[in-house]
Parts: structure tokens; sequence; C-alpha cells
């Protein structure tokens, strides 16, 4: 699912000089320590420019230090285009990097590593709250109203682990001491049949 788009116009820049849309991911974030996409966007400029500064908002995140890292990419054919890289902060995390952007459309991508394990119980809410140019000028966003902060999600398991693509009838219960166990059938022999099958059964880290 996606929240719906929310398209926010320039300030303090040229008419016609730049400008940014975005849609927010509202899947949850897995908590492996993987890198994982939470918002994208689009990106126009009518010609270069060089972005020194991307100013993120971290207020919707429980707790920070469930973040290791923040990146914002750009999407491109050849690979993409790293435009800034840092570790959180509380409030206003920037990200310095000095990025020579082309004329035309960009798709772009706010990309976050979390710390492994992270408390299932907290959210992760971040905004992009303003672009820097090396000219001075800058495009400063409006913050989204209906923007909600995503959930944290455990991966139980993964294509190919067990010597199984997939999994399925899946269930999860709550021990009196409050640990969670996922149970889930395997299909035996690689296969998707129906039967035969086994029963896997995992804790789910709190």
């Amino acid at each position: 699912m996606k929240a719906p788009t929310l398209i926010l116009l320039t300030s303090l820049l040229p008419i016609g000089a730049a400008s940014y849309e975005s849609t927010t991911q509202t899947l949850p974030i897995l908590n492996d320590g993987e890198p994982t996409v939470v918002l994208r966007f689009n990106f126009q400029t009518k010609w270069t420019r060089t972005l020194t500064d991307i100013k993120i908002d971290t207020q919707g995140a429980t707790d920070i230090s469930d973040i290791q890292e923040l990146s914002v990419m750009m999407d491109r054919k050849a690979g993409d285009l790293l435009m800034g890289k840092s570790a959180p902060k509380k409030g206003i995390s920037t990200l310095n990097q000095s990025t020579k952007i082309p004329a035309g459309n960009h798709t772009c991508k706010l990309v976050i590593r979390t710390k492994k394990n992270a408390d299932l119980l907290h959210r992760i809410g971040l905004q992009i709250k303003e672009f820097t140019f090396k000219d001075g000028k800058n495009i400063t966003v409006a913050a989204n109203k209906n923007y909600a902060p995503s959930r944290l999600a455990y991966n139980i398991n993964n294509r190919g682990q067990d010597k199984c693509h997939a999994f399925r009838i899946p269930a999860i219960a709550r021990a009196n001491n409050g640990n969670l166990l996922a149970v889930y059938a395997i299909p035996m022999e690689n296969t998707c049949s129906f039967f035969p099958t086994q029963t896997a059964r995992k804790a789910v880290p709190r």
C-alpha cells in the first residue's frame, strides 16, 4: 500500500527552477538491519545544479537509536547515485554531500538501515524537510499532515530457507510470559503442493 501522493512545490527558488513530489511507503520496516526504502520522491530541475545538503525530519521516530543510517539515493540505470548519507540525529538530520543534479526528472528514495532486532513496538517516521544547493537557494518542503509513521516488523523466513521457496498457513500466538510464537507450514520436497507438509515454529523477538 502507498499513501496518497503529496505534491510539494518550491520556495525561495526562481519559478520552474526545481520541484518535489513524494510518495510515502506504508509497508512495515523490517528490523533486520538491511537497507529499506521508507520514502520515494520525484525531483525535477530545469538546469544542472549542485545539491549540498538534505535535511530530514526524524521526529516521527519513537527512538532515533533504532536507525543505524539514513541515505538518499537517485535511481539510475547505471546504478543508484548516492545523494547523501549520515547517522541519524534526533529532530533534524542533515545529509551533507556535494552532488551534481542534471536537468530533468529524477526518481529518488530515502533509505534507512535499522538497528538489528529493534523493538517491534516502536515506529519510524521520517520526512524530507529541505534541499540546499551550492548557490545558496533551497527547496523548503511543507510537512505532510496526513503522514503516519511505519511500524517495525520481524522477518521470520526468507525464500530459499529450509530448502523451500514458499511458506503458508501462518499463525502467531502469545505465550504467558509475553513471548510471541510464529507457526507456519513448509511444503516438503521444495514444492508448493498442499501435501505433505511439515510445521515450523519460531520465537519472535519482542
